[in-house]
């Protein structure tokens, strides 16, 4: 059985990394990166589905993958941006996406 609490945790996280994605997309000055952000979005709409339907270790693995695979985007654009002024909100992202993994895990009784 599924922690709604934990999952509620982890959709919060996930609307925070949205809104700094875009933060981050209105604040880039490279038109080549802005279809890359919109996936990410796309990808972050597609984990707060995920969450929805969390309710065992294993569909909780379908919001975990999605989350690697965002992290890995950000984490590309994060290494070859201009400037480091945006470089917090990165980091911001990144830590976000992982404290969503956790609330996934934990509400799965996957915690480590």
């Amino acid at each position: 059985m599924t922690s709604k609490a934990e999952l509620a945790a982890a959709t919060a996280q996930i609307d925070e990394c949205e809104r700094l994605v875009d933060r981050l997309h209105a604040m880039c000055c490279e038109p080549d990166r802005s279809p890359r952000m919109l996936a990410i979005l796309d990808d972050l709409r597609s984990v707060r589905d995920a969450i929805e339907r969390v309710d065992d270790p294993i569909t909780a693995g379908d919001a975990t993958r999605l989350l690697e695979r965002i992290g890995a985007q950000v984490g590309h654009l994060q290494v070859a941006c201009c400037t480091a002024a945006r470089m917090p909100l990165y980091n911001d992202v990144l830590n976000g996406l992982a404290t969503t993994q956790i609330h996934v895990a934990t509400s799965v009784g996957q915690a480590h």
